[in-house]
């Protein structure tokens, strides 16, 4: 196998990219933010990585939650060699710097049908997760679920990173990996990929996939680094949702429809969700290896979708019933909480400067000063307030709690006005019966 030495990374992966994969191209984009964000990272296992070119996608991941078992990352690398017939071009990648504004490093060709099989044998099992939060981290143990959800002390929840059993052995499993990576040929990389004889092949492939992808844009396989977020404090935050989740509706039927309409006549010609080009689109996507239903869109397509549109709905209603609540601020010995709904923020202004124990228990609850509001500040939302609770130092000085506050403002709230209930008590006077005279009834001679 090559080694080649010191090559841009981003453009020798695209070319081979462009050579190798026909369809879901825009998978490289996903790559590329992976790339360059190791590269401005400063840990060590963030410096190699693993990247495949299928003819339907890219995937990259760090070489370190490769060889851990049962991870994401492990069970994709393996999932290729072990279930289709892909033809599969693997590379271990280095990073070794930046220079004149493009990502240096070294590419080495991995024999993928042996590297998977390796990987099998040497990879370590996971003890725990580590879950990273805003502010902190946790562990839980390998088999315990979790869902993002954010921790009422730590905060909004960031990425997990599985932790091996026995660092120690990881780390020599990966060594034996860059000693034995050294013994590669140095190769010239750009005589190696005739490109341009590739050049209208791939052009005519990228026009026809250009409809395509726009339909499994919203489709294909969501490997989420943090990108794309919708955050809780963007003011348009339920209307983005919403429209997300209109798409993906509308995806859901579309993809419903055509399979319908492939199942009564087994063939997609004549489809009249499609136009000439999805149709041929969605012919050559069957052909692939990976499609293993007979059916345009599979199964697992269909159910990915629908739980992200099951989650979407939940996401809006719990924002617009948290824009809805009521929320009250507080005075304390020695300051003021204030509810800023434009920051959605609860924010903590003191008279004076708070001593340093004071502080770093704000700092353990997830509250972080902020020198352009004045006050030390968290996401306003309920978990802060139960928070706020636990607190001492900023205990309201009625000697409620702060969720007791917050539970009469929201009575209060749904309670009528004083004119309502006026309106109310007329609206109830008129509809009883008037009085019996005092005469009826009464035998008059």
């Amino acid at each position: 196998m090559q080694k080649f030495e010191n090559v841009d990374v981003l453009a020798a992966l695209e070319q081979i990219m462009r050579q190798n994969t026909a369809f879901y191209q825009s998978d490289f984009g996903i790559d590329k933010d992976i790339i360059r964000r190791d590269a401005a990272s400063d840990q060590a296992a963030d410096k190699t990585l693993l990247w495949m070119s299928r003819p339907s996608g890219t995937y990259c991941f760090r070489e370190r939650d490769v060889f851990l078992k049962d991870t994401r990352q492990y069970n994709t690398w393996k999932f290729y060699g072990e279930q289709t017939r892909d033809k599969i071009l693997a590379y271990a990648v280095e990073l070794t710097g930046t220079q004149g504004g493009t990502i240096r490093g070294n590419l080495y060709e991995l024999d993928y049908p042996q590297h998977f099989r390796h990987v099998i044998e040497t990879a370590q099992p996971v003890s725990v997760n580590r879950l990273f939060y805003e502010h902190g981290t946790r562990d839980i143990p390998e088999s315990q679920r979790f869902d993002g959800s954010p921790d009422r002390v730590l905060g909004n929840f960031l990425y997990y990173e599985a932790q091996p059993h026995d660092p120690a052995v990881l780390q020599e499993a990966l060594r034996t990996e860059q000693h034995s990576r050294g013994r590669a040929v140095p190769g010239d990389f750009p005589s190696n990929f005739p490109v341009r004889a590739k050049e209208k092949q791939n052009a005519a492939s990228d026009r026809n996939m250009e409809e395509f992808q726009y339909i499994q844009g919203l489709l294909d396989k969501i490997r989420s680094t943090g990108m794309g977020g919708i955050s809780a404090d963007d003011p348009q935050a339920v209307s983005k949702l919403e429209k997300k989740l209109e798409k993906l509706e509308a995806s859901q039927e579309l993809m419903k429809a055509v399979n319908a309409y492939y199942r009564k006549h087994g063939t997609l010609d004549g489809c009249p969700h499609l136009t000439e080009r999805g149709i041929e689109n969605l012919k050559a996507d069957m052909a692939s290896g990976w499609h293993y239903e007979k059916k345009p869109f599979q199964s697992w397509q269909l159910s990915n979708n629908n739980a992200e549109i099951r989650r979407l709905k939940g996401r809006i209603e719990e924002l617009t019933r948290q824009k809805e609540a009521a929320y009250v601020g507080w005075e304390f010995d020695g300051g003021t909480v204030e509810i800023n709904r434009v920051a959605n923020r609860l924010q903590i202004f003191f008279e004076g400067k708070p001593d340093a124990a004071v502080r770093d228990e704000l700092k353990s609850n997830g509250f972080r000063w902020s020198p352009k509001a004045g006050a030390w500040q968290r996401q306003l939302n309920d978990t802060t307030i139960r928070v706020a609770d636990r607190i001492k130092c900023i205990q309201p000085l009625s000697g409620e709690k702060p969720s007791a506050l917050q539970l009469a403002a929201r009575r209060e709230k749904e309670k009528p006005s004083i004119r309502a209930q006026l309106n109310a008590a007329k609206t109830e006077q008129a509809k009883q019966p008037p009085a019996r005279e005092k005469s009826k009834g009464l035998e008059v001679e």
